[in-house]
C-alpha cells in the first residue's frame, strides 16, 4: 500500500509541477494550459489513480486499493504543494524581475 501512495502522490506532484511552472501568472486562474497538455495531463492523472482498481495490473506490480482517507490526504498534499510553488514563484520573480 506504502508504493501505492508514493506513486500516486510522486505522479500527481510531477504532473502538478508542469502546471505550476509553465508560467509566471496563477495557473488555471490566470493562465490555462493549451487543450492538448491539459488533456495530456489529465489523461496521465487518470491512469495512475486508476491502475489500483485495474485487477491484472495491480495484481502483477503488487498493489493494493487505497484508503479512502488516503484521497483527502492526497487532496491537501496538492493543495499545499500548489501554494508552495505559487509562493516560491513570486520571491524568485521578486529577485530576478523576470521569469524562466
Amino acid at each position: 500500500m506504502f508504493w501505492q501512495v508514493v506513486a500516486d502522490d510522486s505522479l500527481l506532484t510531477q504532473t502538478l509541477v508542469v502546471v505550476m511552472l509553465r508560467t509566471q501568472h496563477i495557473p488555471l486562474i490566470q493562465s490555462r494550459p493549451s487543450k492538448v497538455l491539459g488533456g495530456a495531463l489529465i489523461l496521465i492523472c487518470m491512469v495512475g489513480l486508476a491502475l489500483p482498481y485495474i485487477p491484472p495490473i495491480a495484481h502483477a506490480l503488487q498493489m493494493q486499493r487505497p484508503h479512502p482517507t488516503f484521497y483527502a490526504f492526497l487532496v491537501a498534499i496538492l493543495l499545499s504543494y500548489m501554494m508552495l510553488v505559487q509562493m516560491v514563484k513570486l520571491v524568485y520573480r521578486r529577485i530576478y524581475h523576470e521569469w524562466l
